[in-house]
C-alpha cells in the first residue's frame, strides 16, 4: 500500500499524541506547513511518524497531498 502524505496547517503546529484521543500524552509536535506520512485513518486522527515517533494528529488540521507535493 502506498504511504499517503499531508501538510500540517495549524499555525502554531500540531501536536502528535500517543492515542487518538485529545486528552492522551504529547509525544511530539509537527511544524506548520511540513510534510508527514499519514499511515492510517482513526475516525478524527491519523496515524503518523515525526522523527522517528509514531502517534495521531488530528485529522482537521492535516491538508492531504500527493506523495512529491509541496506543503508551501
Amino acid at each position: 500500500m502506498e504511504t499517503k502524505y499531508g501538510c500540517i496547517t495549524a499555525r502554531s503546529g500540531l501536536k502528535l499524541r500517543n492515542r487518538p484521543v485529545a486528552d492522551s500524552a504529547v509525544v511530539g509536535v509537527a511544524a506548520y506547513n511540513s510534510r508527514v506520512p499519514l499511515f492510517e485513518r482513526d475516525g478524527d486522527w491519523w496515524h503518523s511518524e515525526i522523527n522517528g515517533t509514531e502517534g495521531y494528529l488530528y485529522a482537521q488540521y492535516v491538508a492531504e497531498t500527493n506523495q512529491d507535493g509541496n506543503c508551501e
